[in-house]
Parts: structure tokens; sequence; C-alpha cells
């Protein structure tokens, strides 16, 4: 469970936590910066699918010295992942969405690089983590 914590848990969540000493003082902060501390500005441009492309990289590097049968399949894995995650991350930031999204409207629905990212980086997880406990 430790290793999940450090290599999975902490890069995805570490960025969303270190909003939280910005929010207890908020108060001090200039009115036009409360804006930018809600969770999905972060993240809205598909910022997570960096943290997914380590993950990739990470499952490569795991699975590269392996003897395991199914290496080829997480290469392959590793490498359509890789590029998805690159490919969303960098037209995420090429092409950004505007900050706020219409009134009731959810947030994923609105951010289509934040929900692609979102997707690829639980797959990432899952092969990062399945390549680590099972090669």
């Amino acid at each position: 469970m430790g290793w999940f914590i450090v290599n999975v848990l902490i890069p995805v969540f570490a960025p969303l936590a270190a909003l939280l000493p910005f929010r207890l003082f908020l108060h001090a902060l200039p009115e036009h910066a409360h804006r930018f501390l809600r969770w999905p500005m972060l993240i809205k441009d598909g910022q997570t699918a960096w943290v997914a492309l380590a993950f990739n990289a990470a499952a490569g590097y795991e699975v590269f010295g392996s003897e395991a049968s199914w290496k080829g399949a997480v290469l392959l894995g590793v490498v359509f992942l890789g590029a998805a995650n690159i490919l969303i991350a960098a037209l995420g930031g090429v092409f950004p969405v505007d900050d706020d999204a219409p009134s009731g409207e959810s947030p994923w629905r609105h951010y289509p690089a934040m929900s692609a990212s979102a997707i690829l980086t639980f797959l990432s997880a899952i092969l990062f983590t399945g390549v680590h406990f099972l090669g």
C-alpha cells in the first residue's frame, strides 16, 4: 500500500492538496485571485496527462528488463497511452478552455482535456501498478 500511495496517489493529488493552504487564507488574497483557487483550474487543460506519462515511462522501465510473456503487450500499451497523454497535455496547453463553466454545467463536460486526461491517468496508473506488482 505504501508503494501505491507514494508512486500513484501523491503525484496525482499533490497539486490539488497544494491548494489547501491558499484556501485557508483566501480572505487575504485579492478578489480576482479567488477563481484560480478552485480545483478545476489546476487540471482543466489536461495537466494530469503529464503525470500519466510518468506512469507510462515507469511501467516501461519496470517491464523492459522483465522476462514476462506479456512484456510486448505492456510496451505496446505504454507507447499508445504515452502518445495519447502527450497529445492531450500538449493540445490542452495550446488550446485552453475558458476558465468559467456555464452555470449548471459539469466541469467534466466543460473541460474535455481534463476529462480525457483523468481517464488516461487512471488507465496509466492501472498499467503501472499492474506491472509493478505482477512483473
